[in-house]
């Protein structure tokens, strides 16, 4: 059942980091379309760009978190055999 967990887990933190990615996308286009006098298509190209990072920063720590949890269960198979 924990696997189960883990492993739903992961698959949102993987949607969720292509989420922040097209909603960056989406604002910075939406923002710079607005202002006007630039092409929209920088803005949704910067938006991505800041999705991405902050994507990177949310979800590195959720998907170390997960790493850590899959090194300690190899481990202790390791050391049970």
């Amino acid at each position: 059942m924990k696997r189960f967990i883990v492993r739903c887990v992961e698959i949102v933190s993987y949607l969720g980091f292509f989420a922040f990615i097209i909603g960056g996308a989406s604002g910075g286009y939406q923002r710079v379309a607005d202002l006007g006098g630039i092409k929209p298509v920088w803005g949704a190209l910067l938006g991505a760009i800041l999705g991405f990072v902050l994507g990177v920063i949310v979800f590195g720590v959720l998907f170390l978190l997960l790493d850590i949890d899959d090194n300690t269960r190899r481990t202790r198979e390791l050391l049970e055999q």
